[in-house]
């Protein structure tokens, strides 16, 4: 660095000079020293007001200046330049030599000595467009004809570097590029254009920047040279911006066109601006041949009122489109208003023929899929009704000869029909709830059930194959587990029949339990009054492999074609299992290992229908009991019941060492409170051993202090005297049922017990029937033949009909009435359910015998078919002689007396003859016969029809149609037993039927209205 070093001392030298001279700290921007000539340049009062001048907000030019100045001084250089300065006085244009000094000790300082220019040769004007070209943010250049930089303002010197510098920025233009200044330059030097405006990339200091250029030829005003000004506007941020914008534009013409959708821009009178391809080809033009056309006139929807609506939208709707060409297009269309200001319009619309041909094939293919599921069901409630038929003989016929005197092999060959033919009815119902489930047509049932009942009903139904094979076979149910629960028991225990027949198929020995536990709902929150129950059934016997652990729920399914041999089965089972609890909202799984056995489990939500806890088990907690048992097979069945209710179990083997072990625990301090014998086991399982240890214990132990139940076979638990004579305080027969044991154990221990108090009580069996006068109508032979020896074997006298239009003909001319008719559906000539329309239509008492449906078919609705037709109950083929007995004994009651009608009187009532509304006893008996939801619906149909007859008759004096219309009206009224009705309606007819005067009709008419506004009154009452 060059420049001399100056101190203030030596600076004082210059105050006696009128040239004004002053220091600049570069470093430290502001004045260092002044002489006063210069404080008077500035306009200071004196050397220290100047010093203390803020230089700290300079421009940006200022300093740009500055640096370029320091720069300068490092080299050696001396820096001329004209200022300008604004004392009080007015403007004072110098000519500044600047040269670089050091000042205290080292920092660089400029000194600048100002020599002023005489005042009639400031050009203020000038003056001022020079500061207005230093401090512009214009990019303002002074270039020669040959494209080199003369000279720059600030912003440009920022941009492209100083022109006074050696390496002071590009030597030609540097807004253009070297090509395109050479032609500029051409261009304008020769006169050809008078200028350049444009844009251009330009190579600034800080890399490529996008200008908007002007460039002019003019002169030096101190040379005359030509020369080039250049003025550059940086234009950077926004041509990005619009660049932005063109590729944002780009890719919504690139969006719009590959839109499937037809998308047209309408203007405020509805003409085509804007079209995309796929809306052309909808509309079979050219998008060219579109645009400035009336959209409405393109789709010929001119004429179309509907289509107005479209604009300016928004609004929507499906149009028939016209083309230019003549086609016809199904569209569906979309409008919506631009939102500035309403201007015009967006419309989308796209091509509907495909989808109404789909929606078509579809509904087509519906229909035939509803025609095929609909021949299904009808071709297997034809099969169900030939197989069953047949079916009814078989196991009728195997019933009845049962009951005959036979020999032993007989007998076993009687038996094996019937067994097989049970097999094949369950087969057969196995298939049809397949049917049922794959038709959607199964529902579920929605009733309160007792847990534990159905499961010990599981028990009775299985326990004699369980114990045919010598399985143990026992249940439990874990604390938590609800006593009521509410769901579908009858296909619940389906399942658990299935499953545990499974178990006792595929085991030859060990044991089998069935396990009911509270599970963990999947979604972590259990609902309030609901649980979530786990059924587990477990076997020891042939296992499963896992490969074919897969295949075990699917349809005709079993492990190997061997087991169908070997054990039989459709292979249905399990996939009508998995249907059902999936329905339940459930699930179903397995597992198994070849040889260990098998673990099947069904979970499935149910609700809580009362509270779960069972009364005085609570007697149970922390109880030690001993159970006696040599084979360890009860005990542990025992065990396994009672640990979860927290029963402390002991067992003892041996009969011999259960008294030693009562002792040694009560002189422990620990004593048992309770003794369970097992009569088939203790000391060697003879036929009086369990008693023989009860005798040996009572002894020894009081009942108040131990008391003994005694675990037993089936055949020893009918002799109860002798087990209480031997000291047992309570006797349970095989197989164990926990709950069972659960309420003799609590009441044996004080804590109450008994059978749990919400489990409903076993319905007796039905009344047996009275003897009843029967027609059985049936067209099959061996059926009619099994029915009439079933029937007559009850006591019944039973005439035959063999089919539907026999059975009106017996009913309507037997001199004595019939009790009851069994009617077959399916007949010849007249069906079942014509036939009970007949009946039902003829005169008298005759049409209210009691009829019973017989059918072969188990379709779902079928029930509801034969009741909607008029008849009494329903009765599922094959007919077992207790089925049978159970629904007769249940009609016998109300089979007689039948239903009587009023009797006709010979004489009208008059209008002032007193009769009451109604005919109490006939309506008790409809209501028996109904009950009191039935007798309503009844008065409701009245209620809706019988106020148009009355209409009816009140607008006619046709002797003839009263007749009619009072006739109608008198049999629906004596159907519902409304004597006042009746009467006043036989009156009528009578009269009307005699060609009575028209004054007598007006007056029966009158009397007719009259009782029937009464009667609706009461029964209105009545019905609140």
């Amino acid at each position: 660095m060059s420049g001399a070093a100056l101190d203030r001392g030596l600076f004082r030298a210059f105050d006696g000079l009128d040239t004004p001279i002053w220091v600049f700290d570069l470093d430290r921007p502001g004045i260092w020293d002044a002489n006063r000539a210069a404080m008077r340049l500035w306009g200071a009062s004196d050397r220290a007001e100047l010093i203390a001048r803020d230089f700290s907000a300079m421009s940006a030019s200022t300093v740009t200046r500055l640096n370029g100045y320091a720069a300068a001084f490092r080299e050696g250089r001396t820096v001329e330049e004209n200022w300008t300065f604004y004392p009080k006085d007015g403007p004072v244009s110098v000519r500044c030599v600047c040269q670089g000094v050091t000042i205290d000790g080292g920092r660089l300082a400029m000194q600048v000595e100002a020599q002023r220019t005489p005042g009639d040769a400031i050009d203020h004007q000038s003056l001022r467009m020079v500061e207005a070209l230093r401090h512009t943010s214009l990019l303002v250049s002074v270039y020669g004809m040959d494209g080199a930089p003369i000279l720059r303002n600030p912003a440009a010197v920022r941009a492209y570097g100083d022109p006074q510098r050696p390496t002071g920025g590009p030597e030609r233009m540097a807004a253009v590029g070297a090509d395109a200044a050479e032609a500029i330059i051409a261009a304008v030097a020769s006169g050809d254009a008078p200028g350049f405006t444009g844009e251009a990339l330009a190579h600034t200091v800080a890399g490529p920047r996008r200008h908007a250029i002007d460039i002019r030829r003019t002169h030096d005003p101190v040379t005359g040279a030509p020369i080039l000004l250049v003025s550059e506007r940086d234009i950077t941020d926004r041509w990005e911006a619009e660049q932005d914008l063109a590729r944002l534009y780009e890719e919504q013409r690139q969006i719009l066109e590959s839109v499937p959708e037809g998308i047209c821009r309408l203007d405020r009178h509805g003409v085509v601006t804007v079209m995309n391809r796929a809306a052309a080809a909808l509309l079979d033009v050219t998008i060219d041949a579109a645009l400035g056309q009336p959209f409405l006139a393109l789709t010929g929807l001119t004429a179309d009122p509907a289509a107005a609506g479209l604009l300016p939208g928004p609004a929507s709707g499906v149009f028939r489109f016209r083309t230019r060409t003549g086609r016809e297009i199904p569209a569906k269309c979309v409008s919506a208003p631009l939102t500035e200001g309403g201007s015009g319009t967006v419309l989308c619309f796209h091509d509907l023929s495909e989808r109404l041909a789909n929606e078509q094939a579809l509904r087509q293919a519906k229909e035939r899929a509803e025609a095929g599921e609909r021949a299904k069901m009808e071709f297997l409630a034809t099969m169900s009704h030939e197989i069953r038929t047949p079916m009814n003989g078989v196991l009728g016929m195997a019933s009845l000869l049962l009951d005959t005197g036979l020999n032993d092999e007989q007998l076993y060959f009687t038996r094996t029909i019937r067994e097989s033919a049970e097999a094949l009815l369950t087969i057969i119902n196995d298939i049809l709830d397949f049917s049922k489930l794959e038709a959607g047509k199964l529902d579920l049932e929605e009733t309160e059930f007792d847990v534990a009942g159905l499961v010990d009903s599981v028990i009775d139904i299985l326990n004699p194959r369980a114990e045919a094979k010598g399985l143990a076979f026992s249940a439990q149910i874990t604390p938590g587990v609800p006593v009521l629960a509410r769901g579908d028991p009858g296909r619940l225990r389906q399942i658990l029949v299935n499953l545990v027949g499974n178990a006792v198929k595929f085991t030859a020995k060990g044991r089998i339990s069935l396990t009911v536990e509270r599970a963990p709902d999947p979604d972590g929150a259990e609902p309030t009054g609901a649980a979530r129950l786990r059924f587990s059934v477990s076997d020891t016997g042939i296992g499963i492999a896992p490969q074919a652990q897969a295949r075990l729920f699917s349809m005709f399914t079993q492990v190997d074609a061997s087991m169908a041999r070997r054990y039989g089965g459709s292979g249905l089972g399990l996939a009508i299992c998995k249907r059902l609890i999936a329905i339940m909202g459930g699930d179903i799984g397995v597992t198994s290992a070849v040889g260990e056995g098998s673990v099947f489990w069904v979970e499935a939500p149910f609700a809580v229908a009362a509270d779960g806890a069972r009364p005085g088990l609570a007697a149970l907690n922390g109880a030690r009991v001993l159970v006696v048992d040599d084979l360890g097979v009860t005990g542990e069945s025992v065990r396994r019941q009672l640990a979860p209710w927290g029963v402390e179990t002991v067992g003892c083997p041996a009969a011999g060492d259960a008294l030693d072990r009562l002792r040694a625990a009560k002189a422990a301090g620990r004593p048992f409170r309770a003794a369970i014998l097992d009569q088939s086991r203790a000391e060697g399982g003879g036929e009086g051993s369990g008693s023989a240890t009860a005798r040996a214990i009572r002894a020894r132990f009081a009942a108040a202090e131990l008391p003994i139940l005694l675990i037993s076979p089936v055949g020893f638990a009918l002799q109860r005297g002798a087990a209480t004579a031997a000291g047992v305080d309570s006797v349970l027969a095989k197989p164990v049922r926990q709950s069972l044991l659960l309420d003799h154990l609590a009441r044996l221990l004080g804590g109450g017990g008994g059978p749990t108090p919400a489990r409903p009580p076993v319905k007796p069996p039905p009344p047996a029937a009275r003897k009843m006068r029967l027609l059985l109508a049936e067209d099959n032979p061996v059926n009619q033949q099994v029915a009439v020896l079933l029937l007559r074997k009850q006591g019944h006298s039973v005439d035959v009909a063999g089919d539907g239009r026999e059975a009106v003909d017996a009913v309507r001319d037997t001199p004595i009435p019939y009790d009851l008719v069994l009617m077959d559906v399916q007949m010849p000539e007249m069906d079942g359910l014509e036939a009970t329309a007949a009946i039902r239509a003829l005169p008298g008492d005759r049409r209210r015998v009691i009829i019973i449906a017989m059918t072969a078919n188990a379709m779902q609705g079928d029930s509801d078919i034969c009741l909607k037709a008029g008849m009494n109950d329903y009765i599922a083929k094959p007919v077992t002689p207790d089925k049978l007995a159970s629904v007769l004994a249940a009609w016998s009651q109300r089979a007689a007396p039948a239903l009587p009608l009023a009797p006709e009187p010979p004489t009208a009532p008059l209008a002032d003859e007193a009769l009451p509304l109604f005919d109490e006893e006939a309506r008790a008996e409809l209501r028996d016969a109904l009950d009191e939801d039935g007798l309503r619906e009844l008065e409701r149909v009245f209620l809706d029809h019988a106020p148009d007859q009355m209409r009816a008759i009140a607008d006619t004096r046709d002797p003839a149609q009263l007749a009619t219309l009072a006739h109608s009206l008198k049999g629906g009224s004596a159907n519902l037993g409304l004597t006042a009705v009746r009467a006043a309606a036989l009156a009528l007819e009578q009269a009307a039927r005699a060609q009575a005067p028209a004054a007598e009709l007006d007056r029966r008419v009158a009397d007719l209205a009259d009782r029937f506004a009464q009667t609706v009154a009461a029964l209105e009452r009545n019905s609140v």
